[in-house]
């Protein structure tokens, strides 16, 4: 596929989540952050054929953990009955998020960022309080000017960790260590990095990231010849800046999902404005540097369906044949979270 292909197409919000939270199990408030792959393609022996990894938590809890769920045809999924695959130790104080799994000779390395979660009344206040008080004081708030941009709260003492399995169901906890953190003083990733995703293009790792000055979120771009190297970061600006003031990703722009298309690399990304907004835009490059925005953005905006009314982020773009897929974070007014879907249509 060319990049004037995927301009002129469109992408079709499926009506329903294709995994919401469960009922009463370990994910029950949310199921959300999907990353898809083909299990045979990951080296996986299983019946079904494409499997997820995914963010869940418990309504009042501050656990955050992975679990893993199959599908034969990217619709349906089936949770698996040993999940979570991997947890925090209990009174850790640590949440994580924003999986990414990557083969290696010697089995599998899942990063992730890790947040150190602040405790005491007020936080234990606002796990008790209904989804519509919520809602409320989060509307006083914003009108007083006295709510934050999202990105900057979830970048706070945010970082990258490790760790290694063998199969991808058994994740040694023991071998969890700090890959990457937030950049120096002045930098645009002073204050916090998030949500990393990994890419092998050549004979490098290539590691986008988020990063937050304290006041906006960007995207960066740090190199490594092996997993087991340091990771450098590829220039001291970001590759991706939140756009100009009124504009839908004013706040943040971060670059979540790369594809290689036959002319130039295309990324999706999440934009937010500063009524904290979400949205999923689509920007290309040819040398992973330097990227342009589409002008017809944002290709998904939230309120297309019921489940994703509040928010659309975090997208995920999967390739199967000649069809391409959109897997995305999509949020309720309740703020639970749930994996979307998108398809691409080519119909116009």
């Amino acid at each position: 596929m060319r990049l004037e292909e995927l301009k002129k197409g469109r992408w079709e919000v499926l009506p329903g989540p294709v995994l919401r939270p469960s009922a009463n199990g370990w994910d029950n408030h949310s199921s959300m952050t999907p990353v898809v792959f083909k299990n045979a393609d990951i080296g996986l022996a299983m019946s079904s054929r494409y499997g997820m990894l995914y963010i869940g938590s418990g309504r009042g809890s501050s656990a955050w953990g992975v679990g893993y769920a199959t599908s034969g045809d990217l619709f349906s999924w089936t949770r698996h009955r040993g999940n979570p695959v991997l947890m925090q130790a209990d009174g850790a104080g640590l949440q994580l998020d924003a999986p990414c799994l990557v083969r290696s000779q010697d089995g599998y390395t899942l990063i992730c960022e890790e947040k150190m979660v602040s405790g005491g009344a007020a936080t234990a206040l606002r796990e008790l309080l209904p989804p519509g008080t919520k809602r409320v004081l989060r509307q006083i708030r914003r009108t007083l000017g006295l709510e934050r941009p999202t990105v900057v709260n979830h970048a706070s003492g945010r970082y990258f960790v490790s760790f290694s399995s063998k199969d991808i169901f058994n994740w040694d906890r023991q071998s969890k260590k700090v890959v990457f953190d937030k950049g120096s003083e002045g930098a645009f990733d002073a204050e916090g990095v998030f949500s990393p995703q990994v890419y092998r293009f050549g004979r490098d790792y290539h590691l986008f990231y988020g990063g937050t000055d304290g006041l906006k979120a960007y995207t960066g771009l740090a190199i490594s010849r092996s997993l087991g190297s340091r990771w450098n970061r590829a220039s001291i600006k970001p590759v991706l800046s939140p756009g100009a003031r009124g504009d839908w990703d004013e706040v943040n722009a971060l670059i979540v999902s790369v594809m290689k298309l036959e002319d130039v690399y295309c990324a999706f990304y999440e934009g937010e404005d500063n009524k904290r907004r979400y949205s999923i835009g689509m920007a290309w490059s040819e040398d992973l540097l330097n990227w342009t925005k589409w002008e017809g953005n944002p290709v998904i905006m939230p309120g297309r369906a019921p489940y994703c009314e509040h928010m659309v982020c975090g997208p995920r773009v999967f390739a199967e044949g000649n069809d391409l897929f959109l897997f995305f974070n999509a949020h309720g007014r309740d703020m639970r979270g749930a994996c979307g879907m998108a398809v691409f249509r080519r119909d116009r």
